[in-house]
């Protein structure tokens, strides 16, 4: 089982644990917008970031591994 951590904000973080352990760690991404140039959380890639580790595990799953 996958389980996501997400501290929110602009310096904030993803990670990924699955049986206890922290597989993975990633930056909250973000972009720059608007007239003031502001840095603000980029949701659509925190979504490919989970959507694509999700597929990861689904797909190892389908192919039989062991360790997903």
């Amino acid at each position: 089982m996958l389980i996501f951590g997400i501290d929110p904000g602009i310096s904030g973080a993803i990670s990924i644990l699955e049986n206890k352990k922290v597989i993975e760690v990633f930056d909250m991404p973000t972009m720059i917008d608007g007239k003031k140039n502001k840095r603000q959380v980029n949701g659509s890639q925190v979504t490919n970031i989970i959507k694509e580790r999700l597929n990861c595990k689904c797909n190892a799953r389908t192919r039989g591994d062991q360790h997903v």
